[in-house]
C-alpha cells in the first residue's frame, strides 16, 4: 500500500487472490478496485477499508456489517458480495 489513505499499488494481491488492476473509485471510507479473482478465475470489484480506519475496530466491524448487509440484498442494478 502507499499514499496518505492506504491505496494499492498496480498489481497487488489483496486476500491472497485477488490482484489489483485499477483503481475504480474512492470515498471517505474506503477504496474500489477492479480485481482478478484468480480462483474464480474471473474479473471483480475489491472494496478496501482505507488503512487508517482499518486500525481502529469500530471501523472494521462497520465495514463488514455493511457487507454482511449487501449480501442479504437481490437486485440487478446491485452488487452482489462473495468475500468478506
Amino acid at each position: 500500500q502507499d499514499g496518505a489513505q492506504g491505496r494499492y499499488a498496480g498489481g497487488a494481491v489483496a486476500g491472497g487472490r485477488y490482484q489489483l488492476r485499477d483503481l475504480l473509485g474512492e470515498g471517505g471510507m474506503a477504496s474500489v478496485y477492479l480485481a482478478y479473482d484468480s480462483a474464480l478465475d474471473r474479473q471483480v470489484a475489491i472494496k478496501t477499508l482505507h488503512t487508517e480506519l482499518g486500525r481502529e475496530q469500530s471501523f472494521r466491524e462497520r465495514f463488514r456489517r455493511e457487507a454482511q448487509a449487501v449480501a442479504k440484498l437481490q437486485h440487478t442494478n446491485i452488487v452482489s458480495v462473495f468475500d468478506t
